[in-house]
C-alpha cells in the first residue's frame, strides 16, 4: 500500500525554498529551493512510519535541477545514517530520489536532504508497514496497481515524459491507462470515506470526453473539454483531478467509472486514484 504523506513534509531555511502554483503539481502546489547564496542551504524533512521489506520506502517527486547544478546531495535518515545521493538525470520531472529500507516499527523515522538547490518537490510517497498508523492518511493507488479492474479497450502507457509546456513531467508511478472509446470502464473498491481520479489532461487536443463516476449507485456525469485557453496555456496538466468525493460515510464502497461518449480526439488519461481509509492500519484492510 502506497500512501502520500503530504502533511510530514516541510521544507527549511528561510529564503531557500518557494511555493509553485500550477494545476501540474499535486493539489496544485510545489516547493522550489533556490540558494540565496554558496552560504546557504537548503534542507528538505520529512517524517514517515513504515516497513520497507520490498525495498522500496520513502520516495520524493518533483524536478531534478539542470545541467548546471551539482547532482549530488546529502541524505540523513534518523540522524545517524548519513551517504551522498544522486539526481538520476538532469532537469526531468518524477521520482527522483527513494531511501533505503528501514525498520517496520511504531515510532517515526526522520530524513533530511541536504544541499537542495534548483529542485522541485512536489509531494512523497512511503510504503506502509504493519505498524504504520493510517489515520488521516491518504492512500495513493497507481494505475497499474491490480486493485483497479480495467474493462474494454484502455491501453497502458509506462514510462514517458508528459510535454506540460513548462516542465516534462513522468506520470506517477511513470504508467497511465488511455481511453478514447465509449463504453471503456474501471471498477475500484474500498473502504473509506474519500475517493478521488487523478489523470492527465491534454489542453491541446481537440473535442471533448464525458465520463459517468458512479460510487454506490450514485453517479455523477462531467465533460472534460480541450481547450488551451483554459488552462492558461498548458499543453496537458498532469495530477488532474478528473473526480473528487469527499463526503461518503465511513465503510465500504465501490467506485465504477464509465466513457460515456468521446469526441475529437481528447483521450481519457488515467493516472491514479487516492482515498482516506477508515482503517487503522495495513493489516485491518479489508480484502475485497
Amino acid at each position: 500500500v502506497i500512501l502520500i504523506q503530504d502533511n510530514y513534509f516541510l521544507a527549511e531555511t528561510g529564503g531557500v525554498w518557494t511555493n509553485l502554483s500550477t494545476s501540474s503539481w499535486y493539489n496544485g502546489s510545489a516547493l522550489f529551493a533556490s540558494k540565496a547564496d554558496t552560504t546557504t542551504d537548503g534542507v528538505l524533512h520529512a517524517s514517515f512510519q513504515g516497513n520497507f521489506t520490498i525495498g522500496t520506502s520513502i520516495s520524493f517527486v518533483g524536478v531534478t535541477p539542470p545541467s548546471n547544478e551539482s547532482t549530488n546531495f546529502l541524505v540523513v535518515i534518523d540522524s545517524d545514517a548519513n551517504y551522498t545521493a544522486t539526481y538520476p538525470t538532469n532537469l526531468v520531472g518524477g521520482m527522483w530520489y527513494t531511501s533505503p529500507r528501514v525498520a517496520d516499527q511504531a515510532t517515526y523515522h526522520g530524513i533530511n536532504l541536504y544541499g537542495m538547490d534548483q529542485i522541485i518537490a512536489d509531494y512523497v510517497l512511503v510504503t506502509a508497514g504493519s505498524q504504520t498508523n493510517l489515520t488521516d492518511q491518504t492512500i495513493f493507488v497507481d494505475d497499474s496497481n491490480p486493485e483497479i479492474a480495467w474493462s474494454g479497450q484502455w491501453w497502458s502507457v509506462d514510462n514517458y515524459q508528459v510535454v506540460t509546456g513548462t516542465y516534462d513531467l513522468a506520470p506517477a508511478g511513470n504508467g497511465t491507462h488511455t481511453s478514447i472509446s465509449a463504453g471503456d470502464a474501471f471498477t475500484f473498491n474500498f473502504a473509506g470515506t474519500t475517493i478521488n481520479v487523478y489523470g492527465i489532461m491534454s489542453w491541446g487536443s481537440t473535442g471533448s470526453v464525458q465520463a459517468s463516476f458512479n460510487v454506490d449507485g450514485y453517479t455523477t456525469s462531467q465533460t472534460f473539454t480541450a481547450n488551451t485557453a483554459a488552462n492558461n496555456g498548458l499543453t496537458n496538466s498532469t495530477n488532474y483531478p478528473f473526480y473528487s468525493n469527499t463526503s461518503l460515510s465511513s465503510g465500504n464502497h465501490t467506485l465504477t467509472v464509465n466513457v460515456t461518449s468521446v469526441s475529437g480526439n481528447l483521450p481519457f488519461i488515467i493516472d491514479y486514484l487516492t482515498y482516506q481509509p477508515n482503517f487503522d492500519n495495513i493489516d485491518s484492510k479489508p480484502n475485497f
